[in-house]
């Protein structure tokens, strides 16, 4: 079975505010990860930075709009799950 797996972490309660992992498998092996900070350019919020990734971080880092096409062309026509967590204020813990 192939398959990816996304992971993503937000700097604050605006959901387009992340960074992203992604990890390939093919017939249930891990074969390519790819990682980006993601600059939401926008406000971190104290709380939010669960994942320890801080704003200085992401300076410099490219934009939602720049990493999104290489994102959609690893996702393809492939099964995916995401990995999220939301804010502590936000509703249920996955």
């Amino acid at each position: 079975m192939d398959f990816v797996v996304i992971d993503v972490e937000t700097a604050n309660p605006d959901s387009s505010s992340i960074a992203s992992g992604i990890a390939s498998f093919r017939d249930g092996a891990l074969v390519d990860t790819w990682v980006s900070l993601v600059n939401p350019e926008d406000e971190f919020n104290a709380i939010q930075v669960l994942s320890r990734i801080h704003e200085e971080q992401v300076q410099g880092a490219p934009n939602w709009a720049s990493v999104h096409s290489h994102v959609a062309s690893r996702l393809g026509n492939k099964s995916w799950y995401a990995i999220c967590l939301r804010p502590p204020s936000g509703g249920t813990r996955m």
